[in-house]
This record gives structure tokens, sequence and C-alpha cells, in this order.
């Protein structure tokens, strides 16, 4: 079955049916497809009265982009979404009824992205945004993901998945929460793939300085390569504890140690 809000043109019937949009959709009612395909050729813009819903086995291709407003609503068995999706500030999209939805193309989510119980939720492009991923469902990263809008915490109320082709982006801009990126996930996270860390706008950590980038109910798993940024003088990162409690730290480097330690026990003795 295929339902629409906006003017497109079916092709092929049962299972197989498509229904196309060739020309830029501002879809301000309902498009909904069932056991087929839905194709849109060009740009669309799910307006705050929009709702875009895919069931059964569906296909939903976004040639165009989508720029989501509203909701997108996926439910039951499988779907395979294409396309660029920017999913604003107030927009939807949901996963229900133990279904499991793939997203072929880069998702930018500053709204929201629920992923109900039973339910699977494949990114297959590069991801970002300040958005927030409520519901107890799996989320899995395949490509890459950066959280936040340079930097922000992105919460999780499920489990998360970093895949073995995944390369997550953590930036740092300062100390203090919200000027570092965060993974808050309720769940498991499961860490694969690369892990990438950047400085921001000329910020450089001092020594004895603790960000906690991931924090989980349960962490797993380990990267296959980290890459840390360069740091000045006698300062160096201390990972022992990013597979335990998430946690990156800047320490003096090894080699400075012994110094730093007759440097304290001469200011003693001259008390």
């Amino acid at each position: 079955m295929i339902s629409r809000g906006a003017r497109g043109w079916p092709e092929g019937e049962g299972l197989n049916r498509t229904l196309r949009f060739d020309s830029q959709v501002a879809n301000n009612g309902q498009v909904e497809v069932s056991n087929g395909t839905l194709r849109f050729g060009s740009q669309v813009t799910n307006n705050a009265s929009g709702f875009i819903s895919g069931q059964g086995t569906s296909i939903i291709r976004f040639d165009g982009g989508l720029a989501n407003s509203e909701n997108v609503l996926l439910s039951f068995a499988s779907s395979s979404i294409s396309g660029n999706i920017t999913n604003n500030p107030g927009g939807m999209v949901l996963l229900a009824g133990n279904s499991t939805a793939t997203f072929v193309g880069n998702m930018v989510n500053d709204g929201t992205i629920y992923v109900g119980s039973g339910s699977h939720a494949v990114f297959g492009g590069d991801t970002s945004g300040s958005g927030n991923y409520p519901g107890t469902g799996l989320i899995e990263f395949i490509d890459g993901f950066s959280p936040g809008n340079s930097p922000g915490a992105v919460s999780f109320g499920g489990d998360v998945v970093l895949g073995a082709t995944a390369t997550t982006l953590m930036e740092l801009a300062g100390v203090t929460d919200g000027d570092y990126d965060q993974l808050q996930v309720a769940g498991t996270l499961e860490v694969g793939g690369g892990l990438a860390v950047e400085l921001l706008d000329g910020f450089v950590p001092a020594a004895e300085t603790d960000f906690q980038i991931f924090d989980a109910g349960t962490l797993s798993g380990t990267f296959r390569a980290v890459l840390l940024p360069d740091l000045p003088g006698t300062l160096g990162w201390d990972s022992s504890h990013l597979y335990s409690s998430g946690t990156l730290s800047v320490i003096p480097e090894p080699a400075t140690l012994p110094l730093l330690a007759l440097g304290m026990l001469l200011a003693w003795r001259r008390r």
C-alpha cells in the first residue's frame, strides 16, 4: 500500500510497487509506503505538519536529500533509507515494532532519533550533530561518527556499537562539560574501528587534565587504532583508562617524571 499527500506517480505492482516523486517535494501531509519503494528524485523538505512512513519490507530513497522537521516513522521487518538526511531541531526519526533500518547516506542529527526496544538502526554514512538517541534499541555506526556540533555531548538510551569499519572523531575545546565531545550511553558501548581525537580553537590541555569521552553503563571492545594530537613540551597522553572508564588524561611524559619528583624533593628540603 502506498498513500501520499504530495503529487507522485506509481510504477509496478504488488510488493515491487514504487512511488516516485521526480520534482522537489515540500511535504505538509502524509506519505506512506508499505512493502514497496518510495523514491524521491529531488530534495525533500518534510515540514512541521509532514509525516513520512515506511512499513513492512520497504525502501525509501531520498536521491536529493531530506530536510526533516517533523516525523519519519519506520516500523516492522526491515527498511533501507538512502540519501543524505538533515534531521532538524524538532525533527524525529522513529524506529518501532522490532524493526531494522539501514541508513545509506550521511546523517546530521540535530533533532531526535528514537530507536525503540528490539529495534536496530545502522548508520552507513558520516553521522554528526548535537541531537540525542533516546529509546532502548541498538544503534550501530559503521562509517564516520562525530558527535555534537564542535563539540558536544550526545546521549543514547540503549546500546551503541562503533563498528570495525567506523572512524569516531572526538573533539576537545576545553575541560568543562560541553567543551569536549562525549558519548553518554545508558547501556553497553562496544567500541571498534578507529578513534581520532582533535584539539579545537587553539586549545592546549594542561597536565593532570582528564577527559571522560565515553560514559557508558558497560564499556567493551578495543579500537584497532587510536590517533591522538601532539602536545607541547613534556606533555603526553595517558590512554590506560580508555577501555575501563572511557577517559583520556594529559600527563608529563614518563622521561620527565624523575625530574619532576627531584624538583618536588628539593622544594620540600628548602622548607
